[in-house]
């Protein structure tokens, strides 16, 4: 009908490229809202010429004309009462048959909303992350409490030693090295530094007694001495 009355056209006069390319242009129309009111509100049956798609003269009485334009009205007064009937129903959850028509434009997404959705979302894992790894920590403070003092110096070298040996383990290395020749070398050398310590503790009280047996016989001398000129009837 668009055809004929806007172009003066008839789908018979066609090929199908040219029929494509009008209903094109036709769904654009459609979609922008610039056809006619009658198109959008529904055209009745009775005000379509039979020769909306076709110039060919059907040689049709007049009787048989005023029959057919009757069933047309009827049939489309049931389908607008059926129309309405429907409208006036809640909706329901039976799938029905996809009604034909024009195909709408997608909505136009927004990047910008995308990507402020996509920020928000990875700063909340981000937040969750930390205060797992905050609770993780403090859990495993509570069941192994970590050491203090000179006993964390020695569980850091342990540990150094342990992260070193893993690194550069090989088939080179020697048993001793596998089977915890590092950790032996660590307590000999703890051992040692006792010794010494020890040592030096030893010469040290070794000194000290050294000095107090030189000051006793030194002042031991010098009462000697005195007694001996005051034997002489010295001054003393």
């Amino acid at each position: 009908m668009w055809l004929s009355e806007e172009r003066s056209i008839f789908f018979s006069d066609l090929d199908s490229a040219q029929s494509r390319k009008l209903f094109r242009k036709f769904v654009r129309r459609w979609n922008s809202g610039k056809l006619k009111k009658k198109y959008y509100s529904g055209i009745q049956s009775s005000s379509l010429r039979h020769s909306s798609q076709t110039d060919y003269k059907w040689k049709v009485s007049s009787e048989d004309k005023d029959k057919l334009t009757s069933v047309c009205d009827q049939v489309s007064s049931w389908t607008s009462a059926s129309s309405f009937k429907h409208e006036q129903e809640p909706s329901s959850s039976v799938i029905g048959p996809r009604v034909i028509g024009p195909v709408m434009k997608p909505a136009k997404r927004d990047p910008y909303k995308e990507e402020e959705e996509f920020e928000r979302q990875r700063e909340h894992l981000k937040k969750e992350r930390k205060e797992y790894r905050k609770y993780n920590e403090m859990v495993m403070d509570e069941i192994l409490p970590k050491a203090t003092g000179f006993a964390a110096k020695i569980e850091k070298k342990r540990a150094r030693v342990e992260a070193r040996r893993e690194r550069e383990i090989s088939p080179d290395f020697n048993e001793s090295t596998l089977m915890g020749g590092a950790t032996s070398d660590i307590k000999a050398k703890l051992m040692t530094e006792q010794k010494q310590r020890e040592h030096r503790a030893q010469a040290a009280s070794q000194k000290i007694i050294d000095y107090q047996a030189k000051e006793k016989a030194r002042v031991a001398a010098i009462l000697e001495q005195a007694r001996a000129n005051k034997k002489e009837g010295s001054l003393w």
